[in-house]
């Protein structure tokens, strides 16, 4: 029987980005509803009180070890204390970080919370409890929020290892949204498979109808390209996000075989194209996967050219080889060089046969080319906003046709794509002319 019966949460401080600690805003209340006394609080904010039977930190990762002086300044703070990590990074931390976790007297937890500090023998998803608000805002939490946990296509470079997919209630759901709402403008659901179940997803929607939500172009979330199907554009149709995530990862079938994306290049084409007739695409893409080329990388960056008529914007990661992860051990395989990433924006890994160089300057150019998308999509908008407020939609056509030759010569700088035709469908696009509008 276990016997805790006041615990703290501590959100670590994440170098670069801040995000939603989802694992402590979800099992501060599970705590609760089995009867312990919960505390939280963000990382330096350390309370005054220490008298705490266990004191928890979720992680997602080490940060390029950074985590580590955080973590000697709260072993420093709860002298004599039990300390735990949990979340992603307990299953993916290489033997020396967890030595060096040893050394500190701080315990590595890889099971589920809701089971190894409770009673309960399983998780009862339909009566999980929803955010607590007080925590929210201790927490200063933004707009991220997860509807269900696991994914069923595990990609070789992912963490996220529950293969079983659970589903959160659409009640649970929609609490936690209005608690997102009341604070930001809009919520992004970043469950890598938010549309996979139709009956999920339009319960939400239901939900949130019933209470008077309004969700439409207040969302955003991940669409795998695997599962564009006519329900996923039914539930695009409901919800209206103003962008939906799609994993493209690679221009290469060889390399998404390798990292069991279980698509083709040619399905990433016809299902891009397909999901930009109804919201904004933002591609993700990643470079130095093990066994990349030279040829691979060229691969990637001619495909994100052919799709920029489709795709609102992008980004481009490093791959970061995570601990006993598929992905790792082909690393290891391979042989390539290690480096000390901190995130996906450094080089973490070197495939055998390229340089850091080379990784850092096709991202720097596949990035540019985003900036440069974006450059050109607000130029397009502020064209479209100001010829609309003059015509009426039924004349719109062959007005930004007949204003086309003479746009271009105002832009500044011109835009760096050459191609008239690319430059024609940006404007069609904007126009109508699939009688859709993308702003």
């Amino acid at each position: 029987m276990l016997n805790y019966k006041k615990i703290l949460l501590i959100n670590p401080y994440i170098k670069l980005d801040r995000e939603n600690p989802i694992a402590i805003l979800d099992m501060a209340p599970y705590f609760r509803k089995c009867g312990i006394e919960v505390d939280v609080c963000n990382f330096p904010d350390l309370p005054e009180f220490k008298d705490y039977d266990m004191i928890g930190i979720s992680c997602i990762s080490s940060e390029g070890g950074y985590i580590f002086e955080q973590l000697k300044v709260i072993r420093e703070h709860f002298r004599g204390k039990k300390i735990v990590i949990g979340g992603k990074w307990s299953t993916t931390m290489t033997e020396e970080e967890a030595l060096k976790l040893q050394t500190l007297n701080i315990e590595v937890e890889t099971g589920k919370g809701e089971l190894v500090y409770t009673n309960d023998k399983v998780i009862n998803f339909e009566k999980y409890p929803s955010w607590d608000k007080n925590d929210f805002e201790i927490l200063c939490a933004n707009n991220i929020m997860m509807t269900s946990r696991g994914c069923p296509f595990h990609c070789n470079f992912c963490n996220n290892t529950e293969e079983k997919v659970s589903y959160f209630t659409a009640k649970r759901t929609v609490d936690n949204l209005e608690l997102i709402l009341s604070k930001n403008n809009d919520v992004y659901f970043v469950d890598d498979i938010f549309v996979t179940n139709y009956e999920h997803a339009k319960a939400i929607y239901d939900e949130c109808k019933r209470r008077k939500i309004k969700i439409e172009n207040h969302n955003k979330f991940f669409v795998h390209l695997n599962t564009v199907n006519d329900k996923t554009i039914k539930i695009i149709k409901l919800f209206k996000p103003k962008m939906v995530n799609v994993g493209i990862e690679s221009g290469n079938d060889s390399m998404l075989k390798k990292m069991n994306k279980k698509t083709s290049v040619e399905k990433i084409r016809k299902n891009v194209k397909t999901l930009s007739k109804y919201t904004n695409v933002h591609g993700l893409w990643m470079v130095g996967y093990p066994y990349e080329t030279i040829d691979t990388l060229k691969n990637s960056w001619n495909l994100m050219k052919e799709l920029a008529p489709y795709i609102h914007s992008n980004w481009i990661s490093h791959y970061i080889p995570l601990y006993a992860t598929v992905g790792y051990h082909m690393a290891m395989e391979e042989g390539g060089k290690f480096n000390q990433g901190i995130d996906n924006r450094h080089v973490a890994y070197i495939p055998k046969g390229l340089t850091q160089d080379i990784l850092i300057e096709y991202r720097t150019k596949m990035m540019q080319f985003n900036n440069i998308l974006f450059k050109r999509q607000n130029i397009y908008k502020y064209y479209f906003y100001k010829i609309v407020s003059k015509i009426s939609i039924g004349k719109l056509r062959k007005k930004v046709k007949a204003k086309y030759k003479t746009l271009k010569s105002q832009f500044s700088p011109p835009p760096p794509i050459k191609s008239n035709i690319l430059d024609l469908i940006y404007i069609l696009r904007l126009s109508c002319f699939l009688n859709v509008f993308y702003i």
